[in-house]
């Protein structure tokens, strides 16, 4: 175990990395390890989490935050990163069912319009996932138009979430800022924040909590709205149901089998997003449903959150398990 003396003295050196102007590549390597060391040997994990929030490069930290939702309590280390000043939450390292369960594919089935169009959404798999960051909101307008210098939007507002950006804009964006698409897994795993339910607030079977955290059909007036208006979910994370749908990084088929940090195949030149927007109903919010669009696409319904993968070129020399 990791004695507080070692721990302290680890904290100190990743601040002294970015004091004496380490080079970023040698600075965030360094802080990868620290965060590789802590997170197998200090017996608890919010306090590797609160090591590597308050030291990892290009980030810094803002708070530490609890959020209960989906009967599902986490504490959450909360930064902002430094280029872009986007509000990201420290998504800790674990297990998931991901996909449609049985109960939920029952329902389904009930629905064959909808099971049609979810059916790509099963088998439920185990996945494992390291670490990551994850943006706090969608990506707002402000934000989007900072760095690219426009804005594609058809409802404007500043504090709104950026639309009309198709997946090939996406991409451009993170290239200029350092940052990353979450790959599908990613964003289920940061959605349902620890739940199995069909939605990160709980199974809902009547659907009169929607409304509470989601901008949708029923509500919304067919416009997107400023986001973080609605109750977040267990990470911390607003808006992940409804408002605006988010493009991820990977698109494919569902294995039948445990996947540890998956990229998942292309398929019929298509990308995928997710969460549901403003012009959807219940089933189209739920944590496992899939939507799919040429790169190309571009609506006033679809835009994005980012992610960073913080251990990624650790993972694929086997240094985190």
């Amino acid at each position: 175990m990791l004695d507080q003396e070692t721990y302290d003295r680890q904290i100190e050196f990743a601040y002294s990395l970015e004091e004496k102007g380490t080079p970023k590549e040698d600075a965030r390597t360094s802080a990868c390890m620290i965060y590789i060391i802590i997170h197998h040997l200090m017996p608890s994990k919010i306090e590797a989490q609160r090591g590597i929030a308050r030291t990892f490069p290009g980030f810094t930290y803002l708070r530490e935050a609890t959020y209960t939702c989906g009967g599902i309590t986490n504490t959450v280390q909360e930064c902002r990163h430094d280029l872009t000043g986007i509000e990201m939450n420290l998504i800790p390292a674990g297990k998931f069912l991901m996909g449609f369960g049985e109960e939920d594919v029952e329902m389904l089935k009930r629905e064959e319009k909808i099971y049609k169009l979810a059916d790509d959404a099963i088998p439920a798999h185990p996945v494992q996932l390291s670490a990551f960051f994850i943006g706090k909101y969608p990506m707002k307008q402000s934000q989007w138009e900072q760095v690219m210098g426009n804005n594609p939007s058809k409802y404007k507002g500043p504090g709104q979430p950026v639309e009309r950006v198709n997946w090939k804009d996406a991409l451009k964006f993170c290239k200029k800022s350092g940052l990353n698409l979450p790959t599908e897994a990613e964003w289920e795993y940061a959605c349902r924040a620890g739940t199995s339910t069909r939605f990160y607030w709980g199974q809902d079977p009547q659907e009169k909590e929607v409304e509470k955290y989601c901008w949708c059909f029923s509500n919304s007036d067919f416009k997107t709205h400023p986001v973080g208006q609605k109750e977040p979910n267990a990470f911390g994370l607003y808006d992940m149901s409804g408002n605006i749908w988010e493009w991820c990084y990977d698109c494919g088929l569902y294995p039948n089998t445990e996947l540890l940090n998956p990229i998942l195949r292309k398929r019929r030149k298509c990308e995928l997003f997710r969460g549901g927007s403003f012009d959807d109903s219940s089933w189209f919010l739920t944590s496992a449903f899939r939507g799919l669009a040429k790169p190309s696409y571009r609506e006033c319904t679809l835009g994005l959150r980012v992610a960073f993968e913080l251990f990624w070129e650790f993972v694929q020399h086997g240094y985190e398990k």
